[in-house]
């Protein structure tokens, strides 16, 4: 075979080969090795590896080189190399010797690297989630314990006993606030319950807007930019909104002088080779928010640890360092991802992709606010909870409003209320009990009682796709659960006037 057409073949190559001297002069490259220093073959030929990139004999990788050139033995290693620009990339190297010197063979494994990098961050992440799911879980049932009983005490204490009234007021207080942190680690662990449902983009942040521009002040400009309409996404309105603000707090706190924000939106395909780059990708079509300031940004080192919780850029005292990644876990939680670009000085865009839908948003539905004067009742009711004290909590609450309330730990014994017990109008179910499985019960329950209604409770995410569906009925109570929010939902589902909620 003539040189020209080996020399050809070997340039076709995505390997790099480079023949290099034992005074360290490169005698041969291929066009992969040339590309893969970022220069020509020209320039290398004939110029020592120092010439060509300075102090590359200090690099850790130089060693590896003097023992295979020194014993003959070769070695193969993964090598980051840094240019004089400042930029960096991954190479798989294969060294071994030859007569006048070695031959290095490279692949570039820098999207490998990324890659790795980030399924490596989403297992350290997740480790993180499971603890903090499990902390929220039995913190959820002790909250909901000292909720119900101060709520139930503070209620039942005359009214000139204000001192008194007054201490039970902190504690419930207290016990709101800690539920509301305990809902921060249900959302960074992706066990938050989401009340799924069909938004119109442009209205929805048409609203969103007009309240960011009173929050943020008037130094801040925020604009709008719907690319494409009509665009609609299944996810929880509310948590939504809560995640824009979020992020436009950040980009404020970014922009101390003022400046500008940018919520952008469009419809956008997201195909296999997109996904090939991107851990945990599915190709498809997705609605792109992205939020853009014009603030300081950040480096590179900030941003690769920007959803790792309890990490802050923020001053003492200014945050808790949850933001970010409960903004990951929330569009995880919706099946979509979420990416963050910023440079010192250049300003910061998030990128958000979630999953778009051609399902049409429900009619919103109207109904009458239901008051303390008609929150009572005399139904019998059967509340089924695993946890005794809790157990023992919704009772009391649900009998001081006049209901007859039985009781049951798991499923074989609410299986036996029930089948001597006709008069049952509602089951109320925690999902997962120590005996069985909430939902198991419901629908032998539903079936066996066409008549019977059911709600449900818990702490985490196992009910979310039961309204993930416009159409579908479920009543879902979020853990801890408030005493009003009980007795207006009881109350409500009774008379037919909630038939799908998340409370």
């Amino acid at each position: 075979m003539p040189e020209k057409t080996i020399r050809s073949v070997i340039d076709q190559m995505s390997e790099g080969i480079q023949i290099i001297d034992n005074d360290w002069r490169y005698l041969y490259v291929n066009a992969a090795a040339a590309k893969h220093g970022r220069t020509t073959e020209d320039y290398l030929l004939g110029r020592t590896m120092m010439e060509c990139y300075p102090g590359i004999d200090k690099a850790p990788f130089w060693r590896d080189l003097l023992y295979v050139r020194e014993t003959g033995v070769p070695r193969r290693i993964e090598n980051e190399f840094e240019f004089e620009n400042g930029l960096k990339s991954w190479f798989e190297l294969h060294i071994e010797a030859h007569t006048h010197g070695v031959l290095i063979r490279s692949l570039d494994i820098t999207d490998r690297k990324k890659i790795e990098e980030q399924l490596r961050h989403s297992q350290r992440a997740e480790t993180i989630n499971h603890l903090a799911a499990g902390i929220a879980h039995d913190f959820n049932n002790k909250l909901g314990i000292i909720l119900a009983y101060a709520e139930m005490a503070r209620d039942s204490l005359e009214t000139s006993t204000v001192e008194a009234r007054d201490c039970l007021e902190s504690i419930t207080g207290a016990a709101r606030q800690s539920a509301g942190l305990v809902k921060k680690l249900m959302g960074l662990s992706r066990k938050q319950i989401l009340d799924v449902q069909v938004v119109s983009v442009k209205p929805f942040l048409e609203r969103v807007c007009s309240g960011l521009r009173t929050l943020l002040g008037s130094a801040i400009e925020v604009k709008l930019q719907v690319e494409h309409d009509p665009l609609r996404v299944k996810v929880d309105a509310i948590e939504c909104e809560q995640m824009i603000l979020n992020l436009c707090v950040n980009a404020r706190d970014a922009m101390p002088a003022g400046g500008k924000i940018v919520i952008r939106v469009a419809r956008v395909e997201l195909d296999e080779t997109y996904a090939r780059d991107h851990a945990n990708v599915t190709p498809g079509t997705f609605v792109l928010f992205e939020i853009s300031d014009s603030g300081q940004g950040m480096d590179r080192a900030t941003v690769e640890r920007i959803f790792e919780p309890f990490f802050t850029t923020k001053a003492p005292g200014r945050g808790t360092g949850l933001g970010m990644a409960i903004v990951q876990g929330f569009v995880q939680q919706c099946n979509g991802h979420i990416w963050v670009y910023s440079e010192p000085g250049m300003g910061t865009s998030v990128k958000i992709y979630i999953p778009a839908t051609d399902q049409t948003p429900p009619l919103a539905e109207t109904r009458a606010p239901l008051t303390s004067s008609n929150l009572r009742g005399s139904e019998t009711l059967l509340i089924v909870e695993d946890d005794l004290a809790m157990r023992e909590a919704f009772v009391k609450t649900l009998a001081m409003a006049g209901y007859r309330v039985l009781a049951a730990a798991e499923e074989e014994a609410a299986d036996a209320i029930l089948g001597t017990n006709p008069a049952v109008k509602l089951l109320i179910t925690d999902v997962v009990l120590g005996r069985g499985s909430g939902i198991d019960l419901a629908n032998r329950t539903q079936a066996n009682f066409p008549g019977l209604k059911v709600m449900y409770m818990t702490g985490g995410a196992h009910l979310s796709p039961l309204l993930s569906n416009p159409g579908e009925e479920g009543v879902i109570l979020r853990k801890p659960i408030m005493t009003g929010d009980l007795l207006r939902t009881v109350r409500g589902v009774l008379d037919g006037e909630i038939k799908k909620a998340v409370v």
